[in-house]
């Protein structure tokens, strides 16, 4: 039991990173196109689906084990591999949020006794809402978080 645990866990890790790594991407392609990068409207559906993750410096396409979420980050010391330019860490500690929320998500989920899932949902999302916020925005709204803490309080009491 123990070992399907641990298989389970280290899938939900993976699946929660890789979604956390694609919304990052979608994020800050969205973001320079609002800056005046010019796409038009048939490129702008390729640019979040096929176009392929480069270095923002050097623009080399990156290989897919330089894709792997965390992972790559660690092996790679936090830099490109073609040019050595540093990789901020705004994206691997997301990664991980994201990672860790869908671990307890899956754990609580098979019914270990951690949290209600969806109290564990609704944090991992106003988390990676939150993070996404103030990194594209520079800020957080005061009154998205008391409402989405409010909510998530709610939450907790009415499950426990």
């Amino acid at each position: 039991m123990f070992e399907a645990l641990i298989i389970v866990g280290f899938g939900a890790f993976f699946a929660g990173a890789s979604v956390a790594s694609y919304l990052l991407v979608c994020a800050s392609r969205i973001e320079a196109k609002a800056a005046g990068a010019s796409y038009s409207e048939d490129s702008y559906a390729r640019l979040l689906t096929s176009k392929r993750s480069h270095c923002p410096s050097c623009s080399k396409p990156l290989a897919f084990y330089e894709l792997i979420p965390v992972l790559s980050y660690i092996s790679q010391l936090g830099a490109c591999r073609n040019c050595g330019s540093a990789i901020g860490w705004v994206s691997p500690t997301t990664e991980a949020m994201a990672g860790v929320s869908a671990v307890l998500l899956a754990l609580a989920a098979l019914g270990v006794p951690l949290a209600p899932p969806e109290a564990l949902l609704t944090s991992g999302l106003l988390i990676l809402a939150l993070t996404l916020l103030l990194i594209f925005k520079g800020f957080l709204p005061n009154l998205k978080v008391t409402v989405g803490m409010k909510v998530n309080q709610k939450e907790n009491k009415k499950n426990f």
